[in-house]
């Protein structure tokens, strides 16, 4: 009722020989906000250990993050990306400047043979409201519970 979520698989495949991903700083997924989400336009970010702030979450593990802020003078609302349960966990990149760099990758290797594939998901929950009021939290839980 005050969300949309979306889904988003990744796979890679290696066809014709084997292959080598990461590690590597760049990002596998990316979400750019929008100007009312950045960090230097009021944009609040924050995690499930409640660490908030671009520079708190950074390097951080939590299972999920969120950036929320007034989008227009009436309307607070926000983004939350969750991380798959079963995915090992890897750092957030977060930039005041309005992006969120989603890497499984950015620690550790991952090796395919010909013909071998890999996946890669993320949730994103566009959501009304702050991280509280939307229930980030309680959605990720349900998520867990789905997905397991």
């Amino acid at each position: 009722e005050n969300a949309n979520v979306f889904d988003l698989r990744s796979r890679l495949t290696a066809t014709e020989w084997d292959i080598t991903l990461g590690p590597t700083r760049h990002a596998y997924f990316g979400v750019r906000t929008a100007e009312p989400l950045q960090g230097g336009q009021g944009g609040e970010f924050s995690d499930a250990h409640g660490r908030t702030g671009s520079a708190d979450i950074t390097g951080s593990l939590a299972p999920w993050i969120d950036c929320s802020g007034w989008v227009t003078r009436d309307h607070f609302a926000g983004i939350a990306i969750f991380r798959p349960p079963s995915e090992a966990p890897y750092p957030w990149q977060v930039a005041d400047y309005g992006t969120i760099t989603i890497n499984p990758l950015r620690e550790q290797h991952r090796k395919l043979r010909a013909g071998e594939s890999c996946e890669y998901t993320i949730r994103i929950v566009v959501h009304d409201g702050d991280v509280h009021s939307a229930k980030i939290g309680e959605r990720y839980e349900s998520y867990c519970q789905h997905t397991e």
